[in-house]
């Protein structure tokens, strides 16, 4: 649709003036905003007793049809008597009043308070004007001089207003789509408020647009009604909820507090209903139903008013007993305790006692706090002079630490320390301050003769931390790695010769502590030199390492053989030279053992073979880890059980008659058995990792 033409306000004025001129009657469009109104619902559900007359609840109907009425011209005698004139002289037209002054300030004023947006005012603007220059004399030009500013003035809304109809209009059309959006998709209340802004823009627009769009809004009015019927229709229905939930609350067992918030929610949500079909009737019903409900309600307000009279006399109570007292309160011996009691029990009580009627409580809450602060200077000026006097106390401290009669210094010292036990509280963080001060002060005055003790407490806490931390850096020492600890032998001489040196006899009590927690530490430190391998020992773990890597490479690759034929391949004229070529342990029982392993693995034929020297070589290994439990008295698994059965009774026949081993003799056994458990193969990485985990318990604790 193209938007419809606007007038110019120019042209408006002028075609307004022509048809003034005219003689006949002249109808002039009268601008009427559509408007919607329903019947609004009042309320008053604070206090449900004064919810009233049905006047104040259902006011009158104003549910209006939206309508742009025709303006009705009326003429009055003396019109009518102007109509007669004719141009032809019959009877000779008057002269026109002259302008005043002050008329020309009255529009001007009234000029002032109108914006670019109050388009019929403006048009009405511009015809005065116009008039009021017809109305000029010749010989006015101080009056013409003044209307030139509002000239400027008007011209300048009008101006804007001409952008500002273009923009309504443009506003309009927006609205009308959504207006049209919102009826399609059953948005009612979109609608209603879509409608409702497109009347207040047409009631702002003139001429042949204000018609257009008026025509395309009447377009959707018929839906428009219907919304609003459908809209009162809703309201009757929820209104009969809202009295059935009042039956039911009238009917229920709720306290009387919950009742009367429910009753004035209800009341509240049937005020914003607004009008609805049989609306008298329908709110005859609801007042009588909310009158019952209510009823009960009466009672516990009454006993609520009851009960705040009653907090208000104990209330009044609380202050005659404080300004008691108060009253009987010195204040140059000031209890602070006192005072924090009567403080703490007259606002608990205070708070006990409430609520109270609020309109009678501001003068005695405004007593109350009165009596409140008087008990808090007095706590506060109190405070001030027991702070004074604990300074007073402190000062005097200071100055005797100086006197050179450290006799007589202490035993004023002590007359001071008396007269502080007598001085009151102050603050709890002063009171820590000020007590700090005073004893740092007094322990100066009594430092003179303890100075000697002092002295000797201080050497003795020094050599004790000294011992602490020799102690410390022995135990260190077990947390070392190997090579570390092994070469850490020289450093640790010097802490035994250092600790025994700074070991002073006058610690006493701490002293037989310190010594205990040195021989602990000594022995561990000992018993893991002497576990400690040897060099020769290391040299030829070395070479069984450089032999067992061998064949283990060698096991691993028949481990991964697809048939027999690889198993043939295996070991061929480079390995044989390569095996050859590594150099014996010096070990002869060793080097049979790896060398037994070797020509084991050069007559496999086959996978079976293979596999049946793999269980052959892990049951040894097993009896070998057995043989140490059964050494070391540690348990071995259940499925061994058997087995260790077997050894154990071919150990007793074997060592029948001879001495039960000793330490060392256990430590040389751990030590072949963990070199020959590194020289048997082959055997299957889980099962080897198993056992020799096993082994090394055992090595350990036979070590």
């Amino acid at each position: 649709m193209s938007t419809a033409s606007i007038k110019t306000t120019d042209e408006l004025a002028k075609e307004t003036e022509t048809r003034a001129n005219e003689p006949g009657p002249v109808i002039t469009p009268t601008p009427q905003t559509e408007s919607t109104a329903e019947d609004s619902t009042e309320a008053k559900p604070a206090d449900i007793s004064s919810v009233g007359e049905e006047s104040q609840i259902e006011g009158t109907t104003a549910d209006t049809a939206d309508q742009v009425s025709a303006p009705k011209a009326t003429k009055t005698k003396k019109s009518k008597q102007a109509d007669s004139v004719t141009s032809d002289g019959g009877k000779p037209k008057s002269a026109p009043r002259p302008v005043s002054e002050d008329e020309i300030q009255k529009f001007a004023a009234s000029l002032e308070k109108l914006s670019f947006k109050n388009t019929t005012k403006l048009v009405a603007g511009k015809t005065t004007l116009n008039k009021l220059k017809k109305r000029l004399q010749a010989d006015d030009a101080k009056l013409a001089e003044q209307l030139n500013p509002i000239e400027v003035r008007l011209g300048d809304l009008l101006e804007k207003n001409k952008s500002h109809q273009e923009k309504l209009q443009s506003a309009t059309m927006e609205l009308l789509a959504i207006l049209k959006t919102s009826l399609a998709d059953g948005k009612s209340a979109d609608a209603l408020i879509a409608w409702d802004k497109i009347q207040g823009n047409i009631s702002n627009t003139l001429g042949k647009a204000r018609a257009d769009l008026q025509n395309l809004a009447n377009q959707h009015r018929d839906a428009i009604n219907e919304l609003r019927e459908w809209k009162i229709f809703a309201s009757t229905e929820k209104k009969k909820q809202l009295i059935e939930q009042m039956k039911h609350l009238s009917e229920s067992k709720m306290n009387a507090s919950d009742r009367s918030k429910h009753i004035a929610t209800m009341h509240k949500e049937w005020k914003l209903l607004g009008r609805s079909n049989q609306n008298e009737e329908l709110w005859t019903e609801f007042k009588t139903l909310s009158d019952t409900a209510y009823e009960p309600c009466k009672e516990y307000f009454k006993q609520r008013k009851q009960q705040m009279a009653e907090n208000l006399k104990q209330r009044r109570e609380i202050c005659e007993q404080l300004e008691k007292d108060v009253a009987l309160l010195d204040d140059a011996d000031l209890n602070i305790s006192q005072v924090n009691k009567l403080l703490s029990g007259a606002e608990s009580q205070w708070k006990k006692y409430a609520p109270v009627e609020q309109s009678k409580i501001n003068k005695l809450q405004k007593r109350f706090y009165g009596l409140i602060n008087q008990l808090r200077k007095l706590r506060r000026n109190s405070v001030k002079g027991n702070a004074k006097a604990k300074q007073e106390c402190i000062d005097a401290a200071i100055a005797l630490a100086a006197l050179e009669d450290n006799g007589k210094a202490m035993s004023d010292a002590k007359s001071l320390q008396q007269q502080w036990k007598k001085i009151g509280p102050t603050s709890f963080k002063e009171d820590k301050k000020y007590w700090e001060e005073f004893r740092s002060a007094c322990d100066k005055i009594f430092e003179q003769k303890n100075n000697e003790t002092e002295h000797l407490k201080q050497e003795l806490v020094k050599a004790e931390t000294n011992l602490s931390e020799i102690l410390t850096q022995l135990e260190s020492f077990l947390k070392l790695e190997e090579e570390e600890f092994r070469n850490c032998r020289s450093q640790y001489q010097e802490l035994m010769q250092k600790f025994s040196s700074e070991l002073d006899p006058r610690l006493k009590a701490q002293r037989k502590k310190l010594v205990d927690q040195f021989n602990a530490i000594k022995r561990k430190i000992d018993m893991r030199f002497k576990s400690l391998p040897d060099k020769k020992f290391l040299q030829l773990m070395e070479k069984i390492s450089a032999k067992t890597l061998f064949l283990q490479a060698v096991e691993n690759d028949l481990v991964g053989c697809a048939d027999d034929n690889d198993v043939n391949q295996q070991i061929g004229e480079a390995r044989k030279a390569e095996w050859q070529s590594l150099a014996t342990t010096g070990q002869e029982e060793l080097d049979n053992l790896l060398h037994q392993r070797w020509l084991a693995l050069n007559k496999l034929k086959t996978k079976a073979e293979f596999q049946k020297l793999v269980l052959q070589t892990s049951n040894n290994m097993r009896d070998i880890c057995i043989d140490l439990e059964i050494r070391a008295n540690i348990e071995s698994p259940a499925t061994d059980q058997a087995s260790r059965m077997t050894i154990q009774l071919a150990q007793l026949k074997s060592s029948f008659g001879k001495s039960k081993p000793d330490r060392e003799d256990n430590a040389k056994f751990a030590k072949a058995m963990e070199l020959r458990l590194t020289c048997i193969g082959p055997v299957d990485g889980d099962s080897r990792e198993d056992y020799l985990a096993r082994a090394t318990a055992a090595i350990q604790r036979l070590k």
